[in-house]
C-alpha cells in the first residue's frame, strides 16, 4: 500500500471517518484516531503497550510494557487501493508460532468496511471474513485431505497455535499480548481458507495472495 497525505475531513458528527488524535492514557503520547468506524472496540498505544476501551472514553484495560514492533514495510495511516478499493491501515497485530513471525494489518474502507492485509517475509495476502463456511470437520482433517466452502475445494495444509506479540492502533476487538488462538489452513492457490478459534469464538477467513508490484 502506498502512503498518501491525509485530506481534511468533514467535521460533521455523521462523518465517522474524521481523523483526530488523543493522548495515550498510559504514557501521554499523541495517538492518531484514523476513523475506523463504529465497530472499533480498542485503541492500542504503540509506544507503551497500553490497551484502551474505545467505547468508554479510552479507559485503560491493560498495559503490556516492552513489546517489540515486528518488521513490516507498512505503517499505521498508510493508504492505498486493493482491487480498486481505497483502504487505510488502522491497526496492527504481530503474531508468532513455532519460530515464525508475521503481521496482520487491519484495513478500513468507508465503502467496503474492514479487511486485513497479512505480511510475512515479503509475502502479502488480502484477507476478508467469508460467508461461505466450510464443514466443521475442517478441524479434524489431516494434511492434503479435501474440504469445500461451496465455491472451491481446498487441500488441508496445517493446524497450529499462534500467540499475539504486538498490538497497535485501532482494532475491532480487544487483543492483548500473550493471547493465543488455534488455526487451521487449507489451500487452493492463490486462495487460502483459514479458521481461527479462541476461547470465545470461531471465525473463518478467505485470503488471496497478492503479487508484489514491480
Amino acid at each position: 500500500m502506498k502512503e498518501q497525505p491525509h485530506q481534511d475531513q468533514d467535521s460533521s458528527p455523521e462523518n465517522t471517518s474524521r481523523v483526530r488524535s488523543i493522548q495515550c492514557r498510559g504514557c501521554g503520547a499523541p495517538l492518531t484516531l484514523l476513523g475506523g468506524g463504529h465497530k472499533i472496540l480498542s485503541l492500542n498505544c504503540a509506544h507503551c503497550g497500553t490497551v484502551m476501551d474505545a467505547h468508554k472514553n479510552y479507559a485503560v484495560l491493560a498495559r503490556f510494557h516492552g513489546q517489540q514492533p515486528p518488521f513490516s514495510p507498512f505503517e499505521l495511516g498508510m493508504q492505498g487501493k486493493i482491487h480498486d478499493v481505497p483502504f487505510t491501515i488502522i491497526g496492527m497485530i504481530g503474531w508468532e508460532s513455532q519460530g515464525y513471525a508475521w503481521v496482520d494489518l487491519l484495513l478500513y474502507s468507508e465503502t467496503h468496511g474492514y479487511a486485513w492485509l497479512g505480511y510475512e517475509r515479503g509475502h502479502i495476502c488480502f484477507v476478508r471474513k467469508t460467508r461461505h463456511l466450510p464443514s466443521a470437520t475442517i478441524w479434524s482433517l489431516q494434511p492434503r485431505q479435501s474440504v469445500s466452502d461451496g465455491k472451491r475445494t481446498y487441500k488441508l495444509y496445517e493446524h497450529y497455535m499462534a500467540d499475539i506479540t504486538y498490538v497497535a492502533g485501532e482494532l475491532t476487538w480487544v487483543a492483548k499480548v500473550g493471547d493465543r488462538i488455534q488455526l487451521v489452513e487449507a489451500i487452493a492457490p492463490p486462495f487460502l481458507l483459514s479458521g481461527e478459534r479462541s476461547n470465545t469464538e470461531t471465525e473463518y477467513h478467505l485470503s488471496e495472495y497478492l503479487e508484489p508490484e514491480t
